[in-house]
């Protein structure tokens, strides 16, 4: 994704989808119909190379910039939605975030 935008001067948009699992359903389970969802698409983030910057230290930047983003946004959202998320620790968003920019 890092990539994609540093090369494309395209936006990211972060987004928040809760309510997919709850508790400790598998990550293979399928919800069922009826379930509440609650999406949230985040301020868009403009991302370009910094003049001197190499080429990987942009990607590292760029890629910290996208997982800090989209952790606060699944932050934010949870605080408004009242959706918890399927596991305990909410404070560890680096699941959730994932590995942005590899």
């Amino acid at each position: 994704m890092a990539w994609l935008a540093l090369n494309s001067g395209a936006p990211v948009v972060p987004v928040a989808i809760l309510g997919t699992r709850q508790g400790d359903e598998h990550l293979d389970f399928v919800p069922r119909p009826g379930r509440r969802f609650h999406v949230s698409f985040g301020s868009a983030l403009t991302l370009a190379r910094r003049a001197g910057e190499s080429g990987r230290a942009s990607m590292d930047r760029a890629a910290q910039e996208i997982r800090a983003a989209l952790a606060g946004h699944v932050q934010d959202t949870i605080q408004f939605s009242g959706q918890p998320l399927p596991f305990a620790d909410h404070n560890d968003l680096t699941a959730v975030a994932g590995d942005a920019g590899r």
